[in-house]
């Protein structure tokens, strides 16, 4: 058995048949290997995180985008949209009775005088 530091213990008994050369590549692969593991972990990581982001970005912008369009127009949507929210209906009524006290009708269609 041979420590391998922070890594565990490794049985290389089974290497003493194999072909030296090889036994001393797969070795120095494995050490690569370990040394860039955790630049290897962080590029998945940021892979799926980026992969996350594009699909949520093109569910929002197509999915969600057309459910909106089709909430909005589909539906009888221009009569709709045309049509005045209370607030905004409520803003009018109250700008028309302050021109009325002042005497003006500039907002107004009906121009009584």
């Amino acid at each position: 058995m041979a420590s391998l530091g922070n890594y565990s213990e490794a049985s290389r008994d089974h290497l003493r048949n194999q072909n030296p050369v090889i036994v001393k590549q797969a070795f120095n692969m494995r050490m690569q290997l370990s040394a860039y593991w955790k630049s290897v972990i962080l590029r998945l990581v940021d892979g799926v995180a980026l992969h996350l982001l594009y699909f949520v970005k093109n569910l929002v912008e197509t999915n969600l985008e057309k459910f909106i369009l089709d909430e909005l127009i589909g539906k009888a949507g221009i009569e709709k949209m045309l049509h005045e929210t209370p607030a905004t209906e409520a803003e009018g009524e109250a700008s028309e009775r302050f021109q009325r006290r002042r005497g003006k009708s500039y907002g107004s269609f009906n121009h009584q005088r």
